[in-house]
């Protein structure tokens, strides 16, 4: 149900950062952050009790059915830290000097009220390109790290836990490949390749107190994915 009392969520914003241009291009930058909600959104998923059946405003008619919306639960922090680095290696010798580095990497603590809807959060995120630019030829390795995941949250009796309980995506990470040539200045050919190590999608169920061969709960494998096309401008 949608809960019309649901009130927005407000923040203040704390941010602190140092960076860095390079004289010929690029930038290296390092940054703290702080964000402090008030009335902080939170998920509800139980039997409705008169209570609270006044408190969201429903008929008392409905007490014993399951309400599923959302409610402020209170305050919520969010903190972390990020860099960023982009920079061409113009300054090395031969074809080295045509490379550029792009990397950037973000982390996340996260505290709250046991009910606040922290699901999605992805603690820890990273990236770094690696690329080759010289005409014709143009090509990049991207690696790409996804911490983990936490998503919703799950009944776990038949795991030997009633709380705490949820589903994870775990951590994994992918690399790319991207090589394009330029025929001239209307044509031009790509190849691509995705998940090149074909690294697989894990999908936990976990809680403090479950048994960790209850941690795996689904492995998904996608393969590589390939692209070989041409692009045209006319």
């Amino acid at each position: 149900m949608s809960n019309t009392a649901l009130k927005p969520w407000t923040a203040d914003n704390y941010d602190l950062s140092l960076e860095y241009y390079f004289t010929k291009g690029g930038v290296a930058s390092i940054g703290v952050f702080q964000k402090d909600l008030a009335d902080f959104w939170g998920n509800l998923n139980q039997p409705l009790t008169s209570g609270l059946a006044n408190t969201l405003g429903l008929e008392q008619a409905y007490v014993g059915w399951t309400v599923v919306t959302k409610v402020n639960v209170g305050s919520a922090r969010i903190s972390g830290a990020e860099f960023n680095f982009n920079r061409t290696l113009d300054f090395l010798p031969g074809w080295a000097r045509y490379l550029a580095i792009n990397a950037n990497g973000t982390t996340l603590h996260l505290q709250g009220a046991n009910g606040a809807d922290f699901n999605r959060f992805i603690s820890r995120t990273g990236n770094f390109s690696l690329s080759w630019n010289r005409s014709p030829i143009s090509a990049r390795v991207n690696f790409n790290y996804r911490g983990r995941q936490r998503n919703s949250a799950q009944t776990g009796a038949q795991y030997g836990t009633t709380a705490g309980f949820y589903e994870y995506y775990d951590s994994r990470y992918n690399v790319d490949v991207n090589v394009e040539y330029t025929y001239s200045r209307r044509v031009r050919l790509f190849a691509n390749a995705r998940n090149i190590l074909n690294q697989p999608q894990v999908l936990e169920r976990y809680s403090p107190t479950s048994a960790s061969y209850a941690n795996g709960y689904r492995h998904e494998e996608f393969g590589v994915q390939f692209t070989v096309g041409l692009k045209g401008t006319f």
